[in-house]
């Protein structure tokens, strides 16, 4: 009965790309279906896309590179604000006002909709420590989204602690020169 139960439930997921010079970052629902083998289960993707921005939309008002972690960030951000609006609770989670390094969690809302939760989909780029997918979960949380993370594996995170100043440098783009 479990299983059954499960392969009905809609997965969501936030799929995080960079490509040569873009970033690109979607909202995709997935569906869990058995593998041929009988074996275990496989993700696939439905094609239902829930929101996709690339980076090409804030090339006039960006003035460093556009693959740095200030970028990622900003990609994040954005594709979680559409994603909000989409699902009409961009005015219910407005996400973080000012970026200040922290880490933050949107919390629900007592007499509302829950916050959309997804998970991180990272591809085959590598998830090592200050890694700039982890700038576009980020960007992602800070717009509104429920994504489950672990602050170790964002930038200025080092001696068992997050610092939130060097973590608000690179959002901002101090680091690139």
């Amino acid at each position: 009965m479990a299983a059954a139960y499960s392969k009905e439930l809609p997965n969501y997921g936030l799929k995080v790309r960079m490509h040569r010079r873009t970033w690109t970052c979607m909202g995709m629902k997935w569906g869990i279906c058995l593998g041929a083998t009988g074996g275990g289960a496989l993700s696939q993707q439905t094609g239902s896309k829930c929101s996709e921005e690339r980076i090409h939309a804030l090339t006039h008002c960006a003035q460093v590179g556009l693959t740095n972690y200030s970028a990622a960030y900003c990609v994040g951000l954005l594709v979680a604000r559409r994603i909000l609006t989409k699902l009409n609770l961009a005015d219910t989670y407005k996400g973080q006002e000012e970026p200040d390094g922290e880490d933050y969690n949107v919390e629900p809302v007592e007499d509302g909709p829950r916050p959309f939760y997804c998970l991180l989909d990272t591809g085959l780029k590598r998830t090592s420590t200050g890694s700039k997918v982890f700038a576009a979960m980020k960007g992602a949380l800070d717009g509104g989204l429920d994504i489950p993370h672990n602050e170790k594996r964002f930038v200025g995170y080092a001696d068992k602690k997050l610092d939130a100043e060097v973590l608000q440098k690179y959002i901002y783009g101090g680091h690139v020169a």
